[in-house]
């Protein structure tokens, strides 16, 4: 080295050297700070980029939710604007939050949002109107579904009836949070069930009439009739004398056969009332079928005569007896009987 540089350092092994080892620790010492913070520094960073990421999610998140809220207010307040049904929002304490433009229409209210927030049913109501709806929405409210038919009245004074149907609206706990009330107009179906009950009393009332007056009008043509068979028999079987003619005798069966045979139809008017009236009873006994088979014949060949119809019972001899009401079952063989001749053309046999 030069000799000035020698004179400003000295002896270099004396300076240099120490010097050197100086530099060499100050590195070192600088090496282990960059290796002990520069980790920090990187881990810190890579947190505070773990932190921020973490954040842009949960913010996406939000914005999801609040977009998937957001669809579903509008399809459900589509739904309910959507519908001809009347709904209504009713919170925990009986007040009214939202009703549809059905429901304004239904009930005819000019200004809805004067109602929100007031107690449901309205005061305007009479207290037999109040009584079931208030009824129902406390059910409601408890947590059970409840409907129930009654009238209502419009803001005009109209009266309405509604099928009203509460139901409940609970959270993720099962906590009811507000009630959701559905109403339809059935208005004209109660105007069509009274006036079906109306035809219906109407109806009940007329029969009743015609039932009375059936028996009335059987009764006097039966006292008329029993007197005609009765003198018919007396005359048949000769009571006060001979007759002095076989025809007479003859003409006396036909004469009694039809005057059976208009009290049997009488009868039958008789009977078809106490149907009606469900008071018909059997007399029931034990009854040979031959013979009334016979007596029906009988009773029915002076309306076979008339129209030129040959009248015959053909009865297997050894019938079982039949248990049965006898009359009831003559008018059955004189019904049988009467529409063979009524349907026969002349000069048959039946």
């Amino acid at each position: 080295m030069p000799y000035e540089i020698f004179g400003f350092l000295g002896q270099p092994e004396l300076v240099i050297i120490p010097k050197l080892f100086n530099l060499l620790a100050a590195s070192l010492i600088v090496i282990l700070l960059i290796k002990r913070f520069i980790p920090s520094i990187a881990e810190e960073q890579k947190r505070s980029s773990e932190q921020i990421a973490a954040l842009e999610f949960e913010v996406a998140e939000h914005k999801r939710t609040a977009d998937l809220l957001r669809d579903s207010e509008m399809r459900n307040r589509a739904l309910l604007e959507g519908s001809p049904v009347c709904n209504k929002i009713i919170d925990l304490d009986s007040r009214l939050v939202y009703m549809s433009n059905a429901g304004v229409k239904m009930l005819k209210i000019p200004d809805i949002q004067a109602h929100y927030g007031t107690v449901y049913p309205p005061d305007f109501y009479d207290e037999a109107l109040r009584a079931p709806l208030t009824e129902n929405l406390n059910r409601a409210k408890a947590g059970e579904t409840t409907s129930v038919e009654c009238p209502l009245l419009s803001s005009e004074g109209e009266e309405i009836w509604l099928h009203t149907t509460f139901v409940p609206v609970c959270n993720d706990g099962g906590v009811v949070e507000y009630v959701i009330a559905s109403s339809v107009d059935i208005t004209e179906r109660k105007k069509a069930e009274v006036e079906a009950q109306v035809a219906k009393t109407e109806a009940v009332n007329a029969n009743k009439s015609k039932s009375e007056f059936l028996a009335n009008m059987s009764h006097d043509l039966r006292t008329p009739l029993n007197a005609i068979i009765g003198f018919t028999e007396m005359i048949e079987t000769e009571t006060f004398g001979p007759l002095g003619d076989a025809r007479y005798e003859e003409y006396a069966k036909d004469i009694r056969n039809s005057g059976n045979l208009l009290v049997s139809l009488i009868n039958d008017i008789l009977d078809i009332s106490k149907i009606e009236a469900g008071k018909y009873e059997l007399n029931e006994e034990i009854l040979d079928v031959s013979l009334i088979v016979e007596d029906s014949v009988k009773m029915i060949s002076t309306l076979a005569n008339a129209g030129n119809l040959h009248l015959a019972a053909d009865i297997e001899p050894g019938l079982p007896k039949l248990r049965g009401d006898a009359r009831s079952i003559t008018q059955i063989f004189n019904n049988l009987l009467s529409n063979a001749v009524k349907f026969t053309p002349p000069d048959r046999e039946i």
